[in-house]
């Protein structure tokens, strides 16, 4: 009898959150997700914000043409194009019309579909969402393409440009952007949650754009499907166990206002900060 009754509270969970609830500040308290560590990781104090004092950052337009792009992979563009009117130029000859940036999407879309092994890694069940409990601790996952059948699943990025090179202070190298978002720890989290619903361990793909079309020079489409070594994903996901105590402490709100480190640099370090003595001109 407990076991059916257990099997039936993971049914409820699973239900529990949704695609309208998913970035929801409440379910974001209930469930960790890798959007939740990244935050917590690059800064405590912005991150404790978002979670427990109300606070919302500032929205960005490159998250709508990520948005315009990953609806094209649902196969909601439309849907989408008519919840967002801003989308839509309101003065001059192009009153009515998608803003120059978004026609440029709508080109890239057409030159991904015209590449045969690109589609097919994004072929399968789009925006499905899991949940489960990874060290103990419960997890949401919201995969672009899922593709059991072939047993692998597909993350959809849209970047600045899949070739850029960013400095890592701490390693003093510089790195590509799928170690400089941290993207292993994404793909490790979602293979392991995806294991604990299906008991399968699916291929990871991300499947790169980047939007070197969309500048005002334009220029070519660049992209890339990324795999990752299985080695690889086992160590990242070993090394968030042992980081993930204080993680969840963050998370949790268990945390000291006084004890949580801040960046210094994002949105909400800078709008609390206050000037207590200056710095020397090589400090900047």
């Amino acid at each position: 009898m407990e076991k059916k009754n257990n099997k039936e509270m993971e049914k409820v969970e699973k239900l529990e959150v949704t695609s309208d609830n998913y970035f929801k500040t409440e379910i974001n308290k209930k469930y960790l997700s890798v959007s939740t560590i990244k935050s917590i990781q690059e800064c405590e104090v912005q991150a404790n914000a978002k979670l427990h004092k109300g606070y919302v950052a500032p929205g960005k337009n490159v998250f709508v043409q990520g948005h315009y792009l990953h609806s094209w992979n649902e196969g909601t563009l439309e849907d989408f194009k008519a919840k967002n009117p801003s989308l839509y130029s309101t003065r001059g000859a192009t009153a009515g019309q998608l803003k120059a940036e978004f026609r440029k999407i709508n080109d890239v879309i057409e030159f991904l579909e015209q590449d045969k092994n690109f589609m097919a890694a994004l072929a399968g069940e789009k925006e499905q969402i899991f949940t489960g409990k990874l060290f103990g601790i419960p997890f949401k996952i919201m995969v672009d393409s899922l593709n059991i059948k072939n047993g692998f699943f597909t993350d959809l990025k849209f970047m600045k440009s899949i070739r850029d090179k960013f400095w890592n202070s701490e390693t003093k190298e510089r790195e590509n952007f799928v170690e400089h978002y941290n993207y292993v720890l994404q793909m490790a989290v979602y293979q392991a949650v995806i294991k604990k619903n299906t008991e399968l361990l699916l291929e990871p793909y991300i499947a790169a754009v980047d939007k070197t079309a969309l500048g005002s020079t334009g220029g070519a489409t660049d992209k890339e499907l990324i795999s990752f070594e299985q080695e690889d994903l086992d160590i990242v996901l070993k090394a968030l166990e042992k980081d993930l105590e204080h993680i969840v402490k963050v998370w949790k709100g268990e945390v000291k206002e006084k004890d949580l480190k801040g960046c210094g640099v994002c949105n909400y370090c800078k709008s609390i900060r206050k000037i207590e003595k200056p710095i020397d001109w090589k400090e900047l």
